[in-house]
C-alpha cells in the first residue's frame, strides 16, 4: 500500500531526511509515521542511512512510489563500500552513536545557507567526516544547534521542520555573523577527496589516485590524531599548536576534525619530502604504521623509516604453570610448599 501523499527526493538527499519530510507531509511525527507503516520495526533506533537492509528498502520504495535503486541512492551503502565498511563505524562517515532513538554524537552536519534555501533537507555529503564546508556554497558546516549546542537530530523536531532544533525548537539555519574559518589545507583536501568520489580522472591526493586516497587518508589520520604525535607533526609542518580531544576520527566534533585534516593536508603536500621531515620530527617508525592500511606508495615510503622496536610482552608464568595447577588439585599441602619456594626464589634480591 502506497503513502497517501508521496513525494520525490531532492538531489543528494539522505534517506533519513526524506523519510522525515514524508512524515511531516502527512502531519505526523517521524516516529509515529514509521510505527504506522512498519509496526514491527524500530526504524529510528538505528542509523537507517547506512542502507544495510535491502528488504526494508524495497518495501519503503514500494510505499513511496520509487524504485529500489533510487532509494538505495539516498543511503550511504555505496560510499561505505568505497570507504571500507565494517560492522562498526564506517571510515570517513560520521558516527551517529544511537542509543534507542537518541543520538549521542554529532553525526549530522548542516549548511545554514542551504537549509534556509527552499524546503530544508539534509544532504548525504554532509555526513562525510572530511567535509567541513558545504560542497555547494562553501559555507562552514555546523554540527550542533547554534543556540543550545545540542546535536542535530532533524527527525525529532517537535516543530515538524528539518531546520528546527529538536531540543530548543529554534532555527538551525541561523547565520553566524562571525563564522570560523576552515583551514585552506583542509578545504583543498576536501575538494580533492570529493573529486575522487566523483571519479574525476587525474585527481590525486598525495601519492594516491582512486579509492586508495580514502584508505591512505584514513591511515594518516589514525597516526596523526595520537596525542603524542599531533603536536610534533604540527610543529614540524610550521602549524600553530592545537589540542584536540582523544577519540576516533568519525566520532569527533567538527573543530577537532579540522585540526587533523589541516595537519594531514600539509603532511601530504610535497610528497614524500614533507612526509619524512614531519615523521622524523615526531619520532615515527615503521611500527607506528603497523595497524593501518598502507596503500600504494605509502607502504614503500614507510619502509624507509626507522624500523622501531617491539616490546616483548610474552607472559611467562612464575607460579601457575601446569605442574603447579595439577598439584593444587591433588595435594593442597604440597602445592603450598612448592608455591612458597617459588615465591621466595622469585623475590630473591641476589637473582
Amino acid at each position: 500500500m502506497r503513502w497517501p501523499l508521496p513525494s520525490a527526493p531532492y538531489d543528494d538527499e539522505i534517506l533519513s531526511s526524506y523519510l522525515a519530510r514524508a512524515a511531516f507531509r502527512h502531519r505526523l511525527p517521524p516516529t509515529v509515521f514509521a510505527a504506522q507503516w512498519w509496526p514491527d520495526r524500530p526504524v529510528w533506533n538505528r542509523d537507517l542511512d547506512r542502507g544495510e537492509e535491502t528488504a526494508w528498502l524495497a518495501d519503503l520504495a514500494g510505499r513511496a512510489g520509487l524504485t529500489l535503486e533510487r532509494v538505495q541512492a539516498m543511503t550511504l551503502d555505496a560510499l561505505r563500500r568505497r570507504f571500507g565498511r565494517g560492522s562498526g563505524d564506517t571510515p570517513l562517515i560520521l558516527s551517529a552513536g544511537i542509543f534507542h532513538r537518541t543520538r549521542v554524537r554529532h553525526a549530522v552536519q548542516i549548511c545554514p545557507r542551504c537549509l534556509a534555501d527552499g524546503e530544508p533537507y539534509v544532504r548525504r555529503a554532509w555526513r562525510y567526516s572530511f567535509v567541513l564546508a558545504c560542497p555547494s556554497c562553501m559555507t562552514l558546516l555546523r554540527d550542533a544547534c547554534p543556540h543550545c549546542e545540542a546535536a542535530i537530530v532533524p527527525h525529532r523536531s517537535y516543530r515538524w521542520r528539518l531546520d528546527a532544533c529538536h531540543a530548543c525548537g529554534l532555527d538551525l539555519a541561523h547565520r553566524d555573523p562571525h563564522p570560523a574559518v576552515v583551514p585552506p589545507a583542509a578545504l583543498d583536501l576536501q575538494a580533492r577527496l570529493l573529486a575522487v568520489l566523483a571519479n574525476d580522472p587525474g585527481t590525486t591526493v598525495g601519492p594516491w589516485e582512486g579509492d586508495d586516497a580514502f584508505s591512505g587518508l584514513r591511515a594518516l589520520v589514525t597516526v596523526a590524531r595520537h596525542p603524542d604525535v599531533l603536536p610534533a607533526l604540527r610543529a614540524a609542518l610550521g602549524l600553530d599548536a592545537a589540542a584536540i580531544s582523544a577519540g576516533r576520527f568519525e566520532r569527533m566534533r567538527a573543530g577537532n576534525r579540522a585540526v587533523i585534516l589541516e595537519t594531514v593536508g600539509h603532511w601530504l603536500s610535497d610528497w614524500p619530502n614533507r612526509f619524512f621531515v614531519a615523521a622524523g620530527s615526531a619520532g615515527l617508525t615503521q611500527r607506528s604504521f603497523r595497524k593501518v592500511a598502507q596503500p600504494g606508495d605509502l607502504a614503500l615510503q614507510i619502509l624507509r623509516l626507522p624500523e622501531g622496536f617491539a616490546r616483548d610482552r610474552t607472559f611467562v608464568p612464575v607460579l601457575q604453570d601446569r605442574v603447579l595447577k595439577r598439584l593444587r588439585r591433588q595435594n593442597r599441602a604440597g602445592y603450598r610448599r612448592v608455591r612458597a619456594t617459588r615465591l621466595l626464589a622469585a623475590t630473591d634480591p641476589r637473582r
